[in-house]
């Protein structure tokens, strides 16, 4: 019998809530924002995910719910190791949250 560990179980349920999040926002928008965010990066810019988003917004990339819909679109990109986190910068949105991340091109 194996015993599910706290962080397996938080893991476990980050994936379901952000599985949901991805099949609400649709599978058109996921993809409209994935090229968009390589397509920023791929000159070697280092930008934070907060800069990503409202530029994505600025060119019609827009979420049918709200910013938290990128979220698994980022997190696809660094699974498939297309980009990754270089470092954090503080939030310009948000209350009492840590700070954003600041993501960059994987370069093969």
């Amino acid at each position: 019998m194996k015993v599910e560990t706290t962080n397996e179980r938080l893991r476990a349920q980050r994936e379901r809530i952000l599985s949901s999040v991805e099949k609400t926002a649709g599978s058109e928008f996921a993809m409209r924002a994935e090229r968009f965010i390589l397509r920023q990066l791929q000159s070697g810019v280092r930008l934070s995910a907060e800069e990503i988003v409202l530029t994505c917004r600025e060119f019609g990339i827009i979420p049918p719910t709200d910013d938290r819909a990128f979220d698994p679109v980022f997190i696809r990109l660094a699974k498939a190791g297309k980009i990754e986190k270089c470092g954090a910068v503080p939030r310009t949105k948000g209350h009492g949250t840590s700070g954003g991340n600041l993501w960059k091109m994987v370069m093969a």
